[in-house]
């Protein structure tokens, strides 16, 4: 992060400390793939507070904002939760560490998915799946892999090689040889059914006759019901995932530079996400004001489900979207903001939430007023200082901005912040970058310009996330215009460091690249796994269009998610193949 002259609107923000928080009580409920989970420790990391979960998988904990929840049970993942001003409810997913393998123990050695995909050459037991790459000696659920040399070279497809090679399994062939089904029993279930098929990454439930057994790198068998939830139905008589000798895992070319790894694998995209227009999930007084034939029909409706509803801030802006946006009548959205203040006001969550509606509506001042509330609530939180310097851009106050920018570096070289990971300083970086670059003339002398510019270069569209609840959990997944697709998971299970670091610098996003070099339709597409309470999460993206040049433009998109464990579509853009800033 570059040094920048500070100017005096960081006055403002002298004076604010690290805030510390009263004794408060977290509650919720802890559990596994399987249901509640009893006697499950919760502890503080360097204090002697416990609690143990009942045997409904409850707990409740004495703590306060900036402690470190450590869940620890038996045969379990432990996980740490950071405690922020905000928590109150942690309803808390854990994974399995061991499990019998054929009668083995294996201990799990996570590895994230680079590690692995550098390490696929050499390890026999990984395999690439269309969900990434999984250690048989790693994963929370049963998984049996073969190798090429395991192979019989006298096999003539793969069943063959299946039936000789993976006990309990039955092969059924047609009478004419022209239908062939390959029979698993799914853990947990009766009877054999019939097999799905990942063939480096491209998902059927078809037996795949093209197949040459000689052209087999790997094979692997899942029969779990832990490792076949991201199959949906294709995954209910179990997967067998095949690796072929001529598909291409490698995660980086020769000179480390980030390949576009939509496209270097065989992960075509199948259709098979929920449009917004299918979701189902509306809340009932929606689906009510929706039907108001005039004003007055809309505000009795709202009036009435305002008392049903009168703790829930989500109610409010559902509503306040209603009326600014459906109805047109900007008077009316206001006056519910202003009467049901006291839900936003001190709570970061619900008011970054409104900002982003501000946002998205071009009510640039709002959303500048709320992220300076947020800052004085969050002054130890690093994307405080993104979100009010980038709300300073969109007011035209670039002398802010840039302060704003320079006020997060100067933090990080005292030591105030520490960013170990520099993902999030990446980020900034960019940012300030993107504003020299752009109105360096209104800032600087044209030498001093220079000398701040950061050597990049990038034709393109930019995307930029954030998630107003950090607790969320959710994979996003890019489907590049030849219907290739990848996918980056933000969840405690796949991504525990990266969810850590969040917490220990104070962030909730990250930033995608999309090259302008194939033109063409991009999709992007969420499976949203919750935020450990029953509330929603307001999340945003800004699209930067002709990103870095003079022809710049932003667009930005707010969804409301709580429908989970489906993939849905967020939006469409026309572009180039994505590739991931990490």
């Amino acid at each position: 992060m570059k040094k920048f002259i500070l100017c005096p609107v960081l006055c403002l923000f002298a004076s604010l400390g690290f805030a510390q928080e009263n004794l408060k009580t977290v509650f919720g409920t802890v559990s596994d793939d399987f249901g509640e989970l009893r006697d499950v420790n919760i502890s503080i990391e360097g204090k002697t507070n416990t609690a143990i979960s009942d045997a409904n998988g409850k707990y409740e904990i004495s703590t306060q904002a900036g402690d470190i929840l450590v869940f620890n049970r038996m045969g379990m993942l432990p996980l740490e939760i950071t405690v922020e001003d905000v928590t109150r409810v942690l309803n808390v997913r854990m994974y399995e560490k061991t499990e019998n393998l054929e009668g083995v123990t294996v201990t799990k050695s996570l590895k994230n998915q680079n590690e692995l995909a550098i390490e696929y050459r050499t390890n026999p037991k990984i395999i690439r799946s269309a969900f990434g790459y999984w250690d048989a000696d790693a994963t929370s659920f049963s998984l049996r892999v073969i190798d090429k040399k395991q192979i019989n070279p006298g096999a003539f497809d793969l069943a063959t090689v299946i039936r000789s090679r993976f006990p309990g399994i039955k092969v059924i062939r047609s009478s004419d040889l022209m239908e062939t089904k390959i029979m698993l029993r799914v853990q947990g279930s009766l009877g054999l059914k019939p097999a799905g098929y990942d063939i480096d990454g491209l998902i059927t439930q078809q037996f795949p006759f093209f197949i040459d057994p000689q052209n087999i790198e790997r094979i692997a068998i899942v029969a779990s019901m832990n490792g076949l939830t991201k199959y949906g139905t294709l995954g209910n008589g179990g997967i067998i995932v095949i690796n072929t000798k001529t598909a291409r895992f490698e995660p980086k070319d020769e000179n480390g530079e980030i390949i576009d790894v939509a496209r270097v694998h065989d992960n075509k995209y199948f259709d098979n996400v929920l449009e917004n227009k299918d979701v189902i999930n509306e809340p009932t007084y929606l689906q009510d004001l929706n039907t108001a034939k005039d004003l007055k029909e809309a505000i009795s409706i709202y009036n009435a489900n305002a008392i049903k509803y009168s703790s829930s801030y989500f109610y409010f802006l559902d509503a306040y979207d209603y009326f600014a946006n459906k109805i047109k009548n900007q008077s009316f959205a206001e006056n519910i903001i202003s009467e049901h203040w006291s839900l936003f006001t001190n709570n970061p969550v619900n008011l970054k939430s409104l900002a982003y509606m501000y946002q998205a509506r071009g009510e640039y001042e709002k959303a500048n007023h709320i992220y300076k509330e947020v800052f004085k609530l969050r002054p130890n939180y690093a994307q405080s200082y993104l979100d009010l310097a980038n709300s300073y851009q969109e007011i035209d106050a670039y002398q802010k901005a840039a302060s704003i920018y320079s006020r997060y570096g100067y933090l990080l070289e005292e030591d105030f912040l520490n960013d170990d990971q520099k993902i999030f300083t990446q980020i900034m970086d960019r940012e300030l970058n993107n504003l020299i670059k752009l109105k360096g003339n209104e800032l600087l002398s044209k030498d001093h310009k220079k000398k701040f510019i950061l050597d990049e270069y990038f034709d393109g569209t930019r995307l930029v996330f954030e998630w107003a609840d950090s607790e969320a959990e959710f994979n996003l997944q890019f489907v590049n215009p030849e219907m290739r697709y990848f996918n980056w998971n933000h969840n405690n299970r796949d991504n525990a460091e990266r969810v850590k670091d969040e917490k220990s610098l104070g962030y909730a996003t990250e930033e995608f690249l999309i090259d302008s070099s194939i033109n063409g339709n991009w999709q992007v597409n969420i499976n949203y796994l919750g935020n450990k309470s029953l509330t929603p999460t307001y999340f945003k993206v800004d699209i930067y269009y002709n990103y870095g040049s003079p022809y710049q433009k932003k667009e930005t998109k707010v969804f409301k998610l709580s429908l989970k464990n489906i993939n849905q579509r967020l939006f469409q853009i026309n572009s180039g193949n994505v590739i991931v800033s990490k």
